[in-house]
C-alpha cells in the first residue's frame, strides 16, 4: 500500500529490498491474482489482497481461510475449530 487511498504496486525482489531500506509500507506478500484487480481490498487478518465477492459463499471462504490462518499462526490445531 503506497498511500492513504490504499493504492498498491508490485515489484521484484531486488526493488523490494530497496523499498524496505528507504520507505515505510503497510505490508507485503507474494503477488496473487487479486492484488492489482480493480476493487481489491487488503485483508489485514491474513496479510493479503482479495477482490470482494457478491455471494455469501465467497465471503464465507474468505472468513474461513482467515480464521484458519490465524489458528495456524497461533499453533491451534484446526480440528478444534470445527466444534
Amino acid at each position: 500500500m503506497w498511500d492513504a487511498q490504499l493504492d498498491n504496486s508490485v515489484t521484484c525482489a531486488e526493488h523490494m529490498q530497496l523499498i524496505q531500506e528507504r520507505w515505510v509500507y503497510a505490508d507485503r506478500h507474494p503477488m496473487t491474482a487479486d492484488c492489482t484487480m480493480p476493487g481489491a481490498l487488503w485483508v489485514y487478518v491474513n496479510d493479503k489482497c482479495y477482490v470482494p465477492q457478491t455471494d455469501l459463499a465467497a465471503y464465507e471462504r474468505v472468513i474461513t481461510e482467515a480464521v484458519h490462518d490465524m489458528a495456524e499462526q497461533a499453533g491451534i490445531p484446526l480440528h478444534l475449530l470445527d466444534r
